[in-house]
């Protein structure tokens, strides 16, 4: 167990003689615990204080002690540092910031917190080369992830925030995804405009890009009358796996990845995906919907129709990849897809709405194809980031228990209650 910051204080402060004084009241392993000793803490301390002087010194012992303990959890190796130059402060200068709005924030100095967010900011800013990286860039910026975000922007001042999703906010402003209002970017033409707001309202913060892995369980009526269990799990970048259950009984598996389709069905033995689908193996494959992640597509703004009854704006995309076309239709009031054409005229359209791990997911999808067939989806649950293993994503050569393996990592999926926010 690593030491708590205020403890570490404590014993660096004479409040105790030794860690071994007081560890056992706290329950603390001491044998294998990286534990900082005093010099290095003040040492630390005393660096902050070249950009964070009006911190009082105690709470800069304090944020010290915890950045410390945080990089020595991370990188064990780092322990046994004798001097600043083995720890490359330099480049530490936002966890150094993050640290410093922790204890600020627990010492009641929250005076101080707006001017750390914004020196934390410009410090991601430098590391990632975003250019201009001055103060007032920072403040700016700062001031876009308090309208973008009301959460975001107070885990950050709190020094609760993470780099990765702070960096990933950061570059969305800087790329000017963040920067107009819904209302204004409804009248923008530029189709950038448009998924920079799709972006905004389908997500909170940087959701998307922390989403890892995902576990969709539905129920799904064909045309045929047929009532089925569909649960899919996904893992980036292009790995999935569905399970088909039709009276409770499992009749198939598919899983794989992009450059690899494997199929299961009851009775059979484990043989390739057919290839005279692509487009059903291109949805399965495709980690979440394209107007999230846009990065392969080309995306054109066609016009502006009427779907239901509700104002939309219509896009055109082209993967390209390979070239295929499809059309959705989205809210032009609060950007929620509406409708979608693919390639191969097959239509959805996309209703009740609600927010799972962060992300805006339609809960009924109502397919209908060029032969008139329909479907009907329902989404019971979705659960973000369960922690799946990759090898599940593999059939193998024994599917019964692999399905068995599966089954029990989808255990999470399956009681988790459905969220009751509906938009």
């Amino acid at each position: 167990m690593r030491l708590p910051a205020i403890l570490l204080f404590t014993l660096l402060s004479g409040g105790a003689t030794s860690i071994a004084e007081v560890a056992p009241s706290v329950g603390l392993q001491v044998e294998n615990a990286p534990v900082a000793n005093e010099e290095m803490v003040r040492a630390v301390a005393l660096a902050m204080q070249d950009f964070a002087s009006e911190i009082p010194q105690t709470v800069r012992m304090t944020a010290a002690a915890r950045f410390l303990g945080e990089l020595y959890a991370s990188n064990p190796s780092l322990s046994r540092a004798t001097n600043l130059a083995d720890l490359a402060l330099g480049q530490r200068k936002s966890a150094l910031l993050k640290a410093l709005a922790r204890e600020s924030k627990a010492s009641g100095a929250e005076a101080s917190l707006d001017g750390l967010a914004t020196a934390r900011v410009q410090a991601i800013l430098e590391a990632a080369a975003l250019s201009p990286s001055t103060q007032e860039e920072a403040s700016r910026v700062l001031g876009e992830i308090r309208l973008t975000s009301s959460v975001y922007h107070r885990r950050l001042r709190e020094g609760r925030m993470e780099d990765e999703d702070l960096l990933s906010m950061v570059r969305r402003i800087k790329n000017g995804r963040q920067e107009r209002s819904v209302g204004a970017a409804a009248r923008e033409d530029s189709a950038a405009s448009l998924l920079s707001e799709f972006s905004r309202n389908n997500q909170q913060g940087a959701a998307v890009a922390r989403l890892r892995t995902y576990v969709v369980d539905c129920e799904l009526k064909t045309s045929s009358g047929v009532n089925q269990r569909l649960v899919i799990a996904r893992q980036r970048p292009d790995r999935f796996r569905l399970h088909v259950y039709e009276g409770g009984t499992l009749q198939m598996v598919l899983a794989g990845d992009r450059d690899r389709l494997e199929r299961w069905t009851r009775g059979t033995s484990v043989a390739k995906f057919p290839q005279n689908d692509p487009g059903a193996a291109e949805f399965l494959v495709t980690f979440i919907e394209p107007l999230l992640e846009p990065e392969q597509f080309t995306v054109k703004k066609e016009g502006e129709e009427k779907v239901a009854g509700t104002e939309a704006v219509k896009l055109s995309l082209v993967d390209g990849r390979d070239g295929r076309r499809s059309t959705v239709w989205v809210d032009k009031a609060d950007f929620r897809l509406l409708k979608r054409v693919n390639h191969e005229g097959t239509t959805m359209m996309y209703s009740d709405f609600r927010d799972e791990g962060g992300v805006r997911w339609p809960h009924k999808v109502e397919t209908s194809d060029s032969r008139n067939r329909s479907s009907e989806l329902i989404v019971k649950r979705i659960v973000a980031n369960p922690g799946l293993v990759s090898d599940l994503f593999e059939i193998g050569d024994t599917p019964a228990f692999d399905v068995f393996a599966f089954d029990s990592a989808m255990t999470l999926a399956r009681t988790k209650p459905v969220s009751t926010t509906s938009k």
